[in-house]
């Protein structure tokens, strides 16, 4: 573990916050551990980590049953007690007992050589301008010890895990704008959920968090008439989802299972709606926020267009200029129909699209709650 070294100044800072794990049955040698986005094979004499800087952290571990990990808000100087569950193959982390943690804190010096450090200066990818410890940072900028609780009371993250009290999917039916306008004033608690799940997914390798990220994603792109009027807060979505797009290898969305379909669709509508903000006539500090949305959309598909080799631009400029066609010339023609005609239409359509007469009632009932 010797990739993460820090200098003395900064060790000797964070030993004075810092936070502890200290296991009192180890896991096995050869067995991969990890916190947030750094992980090592464990030699004979591993005893637990040191120098973990306040906050939230994710400590992870991989066996032959897949990975399994722990999401924990630290505090300063806290330490942790954990065991390491052979037949399960996970770490377990042991009910706080302060009396236990005094003493352990009490022999931390005795410790010390069998501990390893927080890799807080390591860039093990050169391909990344930030250390491993501020890519973290960015990944859980606006995650809260709340949110952690709500989502994932127990702390615990396996393969098998389902996120069932996430809640993304519940914004599904809900018209997006309507749903954004409802979180203005705690639009961060969005963006939390959007950090989480990737994080879920990511570190986590729970597919159900790639699910719930692909439903936020697709939710914030949506809310087009509403770049304009709230352009800070797409500002800092836009600076979140390009430091997770960072977090991906060049050839993730030619996965089938990650497709890159509903992602190209959606930052295709949602370039073009920042666009269109450099055009509105707005107040001085408006214009300013805008600004800032158009560079970081710029910022944003540069990126893109250059590790997923995708031509955003041009698919969002060849699918405005179809958009014109519909509005000019070429537009449809509308057809008005008295109402028997009208209902006896749509019924037609409903049988050749493999619907019947019962689902049109069902339609119309959603549709009604959703207003």
């Amino acid at each position: 573990m010797n990739d993460g070294e820090m200098n003395q100044e900064t060790a000797n800072r964070l030993f004075d916050i810092g936070a502890f794990i200290v296991f009192l049955a180890p896991p096995p040698a050869g067995i991969e551990l990890g916190i947030d986005l750094h992980s090592w094979e464990l030699g004979r004499r591993f005893s637990g980590l040191k120098l973990i800087p306040p906050g939230l952290h994710f400590i992870h571990s991989g066996g032959t049953l897949g990975r399994c990990g722990w999401l924990h808000y630290f505090a300063e100087r806290e330490v942790v007690v954990a065991n390491w569950d052979a037949s399960a193959e996970k770490i377990v982390i042991s009910p706080p007992d302060p009396t236990q943690s005094e003493r352990l804190r009490a022999n931390l010096e005795s410790l010390d050589p069998f501990l390893g450090a927080y890799p807080l200066s390591a860039t093990p990818d050169p391909s990344h301008t930030f250390t491993t410890y501020q890519r973290w940072l960015r990944l859980a900028k606006y995650i809260t010890p709340t949110l952690v609780h709500r989502l994932v009371p127990s702390g615990a993250i396996t393969e098998q895990h389902r996120l069932d009290t996430f809640h993304a999917r519940r914004f599904e039916k809900i018209i997006p704008a309507r749903l954004i306008s409802r979180y203005r004033n705690n639009y961060k608690d969005l963006l939390a959920e959007l950090q989480l799940s990737f994080i879920v997914f990511v570190v986590g390798q729970v597919y159900d968090g790639l699910e719930q990220w692909k439903v936020l994603v697709t939710l914030w792109c949506s809310c087009l008439e509403l770049v304009e009027a709230e352009s800070l807060m797409f500002v800092e979505f836009t600076g979140v989802l390009l430091s997770q797009l960072e977090e991906l290898p060049h050839d993730f969305f030619v996965d089938a299972m990650s497709g890159d379909s509903f992602l190209r669709h959606a930052l295709r509508s949602y370039a073009s709606s920042v666009a269109a903000t450099s055009s509105y006539h707005t107040p001085m500090r408006s214009k300013k926020i805008n600004a800032d949305l158009v560079k970081s959309m710029d910022a944003l598909l540069d990126f893109v267009e250059g590790h997923f080799d995708w031509e955003l631009r041009t698919e969002a400029r060849l699918a405005a200029e179809g958009e014109d066609d519909e509005e000019g010339e070429y537009a449809p023609v509308v057809v008005d129909l008295d109402a028997n005609d009208g209902d006896e239409a749509g019924l037609e359509a409903g049988k050749m699209t493999g619907l019947n007469d019962d689902d049109f009632d069902t339609v119309v009932i959603e549709q009604t709650d959703e207003e």
